[in-house]
């Protein structure tokens, strides 16, 4: 199966990083000799929808990251809080009247970590840029 293994927001950088390079340096030939297997990762994950347009059915790194656990033990890294408003807030699962509360729960969450981001890859932009 082609991509086995593999889910959101790892896969995801089959298309993202080609498209930023190209926005970046107008790379064209870039673009193109990546474009069919952008396409291809595009059909795959279509193919994973459910119903209701959710990937479901296998599993997901997501955002891994924990910067807080031990480096001994990796496995005892959680998702980052952090991560969990940044997401909520950019991708507005949180409700409207809840929106504040996310937002002032993040940036307790930063004040608490000395004013430093704990996000992984995935939620690093979402808490970073307006």
């Amino acid at each position: 199966m082609p991509f086995a293994g593999t889910g959101a927001g790892w896969g995801d950088a089959k298309t993202v990083v080609p498209t930023a390079l190209y926005d970046a340096y107008d790379r064209r030939g870039l673009l193109r000799r990546h474009y069919p297997a952008m396409g291809a990762w595009v059909e795959f994950t279509a193919g994973r929808l459910d119903a209701g347009g959710t990937w479901s059915g296998n599993a997901q790194l997501g955002d891994w990251l924990d910067l807080s656990a031990p480096p001994e033990d990796p496995a005892r890294a959680t998702p980052p809080p952090q991560t969990c408003c940044a997401l909520a807030l950019k991708f507005a699962v949180a409700p409207a009247a809840e929106r504040e509360a996310v937002g002032d729960a993040l940036a307790a969450l930063v004040h608490a970590n000395g004013g430093r981001n704990a996000t992984g890859f995935l939620g690093t932009r979402s808490s970073t840029v307006r």
